[in-house]
């Protein structure tokens, strides 16, 4: 406990830090939110989710000094929860009971971990919780919210240098569409960023302590990834709702969608790499799939749900890779 507490200390501190520069400097230094969240995930990992909760609170104080108290909520919101609970309940373990009276290695070697794909389900959560609380308490209603993003996205607009002097009627219609169908979209991908962003710290943090001899739990290989089977009633739940419901529950249940297909899509992924295995050109094949998100994006990435949904109902993953 004496290391945990300057160990909690440090990584809030190093969290605030990378996360000031997003208040003073919210357009450029975007990049910095994304990984403001590391020091705080190493520290969980590596000492506890008590270590990480110690080094939020001093993270928030650092950033309520520095800016200003509603800063401080927002880094604790944003930036300090999802460590705080991914660190705890990453290391939530249990011994099946006929192990439970023996000793020795054997012994943590039957030990069983959270399981990795609940945590990926969990930090969709986080990130659909904390980008609907976010709009929830910046509008009333939803169309409010999509006219105030509407409006921000003109006014980013208007900063760029006319290409066009004179532009039709149509060409303004046709403009104002486009803005309306991206502010409707902009939450979306946020919330969905987000949750690629904090798995990919987790993934970071479990790799910086293995590196240092400091591995608090075994982590199962990526391509054995496994979301519960409740995963997809939540995505046709939350389908069903956007589709049919109106204003802020149907906002919310787009982003509860949007986080939930890129969890699929994750375990699309997972089975792409548990599929390519025993191929000599393994490394080929997943570098094209990689540029293919990259170049396809949200085309590759429904594909790839698509592929983690059938895995979840039906376990092809088992006949494809058996021998």
């Amino acid at each position: 406990m004496r290391q945990a507490i300057p160990v909690g200390i440090g990584a809030g501190l190093a969290a605030a830090a990378f996360y000031l520069p997003v208040v003073s400097y919210p357009v450029t230094s975007m990049m910095l939110l994304y990984v403001a969240p590391l020091p705080l995930f190493i520290a969980g990992l590596g000492w506890g989710g008590t270590t990480a909760a110690i080094g939020v609170f001093f993270g928030a104080g650092l950033v309520a000094l520095a800016s200003d108290p509603r800063a401080a909520i927002s880094f604790l919101a944003n930036i300090g929860v999802t460590p705080v609970c991914l660190s705890y309940l990453a290391l939530l373990s249990r011994l099946p009971a006929r192990h439970q009276a023996g000793a020795g290695r054997n012994r943590e070697q039957a030990r069983q971990w959270y399981p990795e794909g609940r945590l990926v389900l969990w930090a969709a959560a986080f990130a659909a919780g904390l980008v609907s609380l976010g709009i929830i308490l910046s509008a009333s209603s939803a169309e409010i919210f999509y006219r105030s993003l509407s409006d921000l996205i003109l006014r980013v607009v208007a900063a760029v240098p006319k290409t066009a002097n004179n532009p039709t009627a149509n060409m303004e219609t046709d403009f104002n569409l486009a803005v309306a169908a991206l502010a409707r979209l902009v939450p979306l991908v946020s919330a969905s960023l987000w949750l690629m962003a904090m798995l990919v710290n987790l993934w970071l943090a479990a790799r910086i302590l293995t590196l240092s001899g400091r591995q608090s739990r075994p982590f199962a290989p990526f391509h054995s990834l496994t979301l519960p089977l409740q995963t997809g009633l939540a995505l046709a739940l939350a389908v069903a709702l956007a589709c049919l419901a109106s204003g802020m529950t149907a906002l919310i249940a787009g982003i509860v969608a949007a986080v939930t297909v890129t969890a699929f899509a994750i375990q699309g992924l997972a089975v792409c790499h548990a599929v390519t295995l025993s191929r000599t050109t393994r490394p080929i094949l997943l570098a094209g799939l990689y540029i293919a998100l990259l170049v396809f994006n949200w085309i590759a990435i429904l594909a790839l749900a698509c592929l983690g949904v059938i895995e979840t109902v039906s376990g092809l993953r088992r006949h494809w890779c058996s021998p």
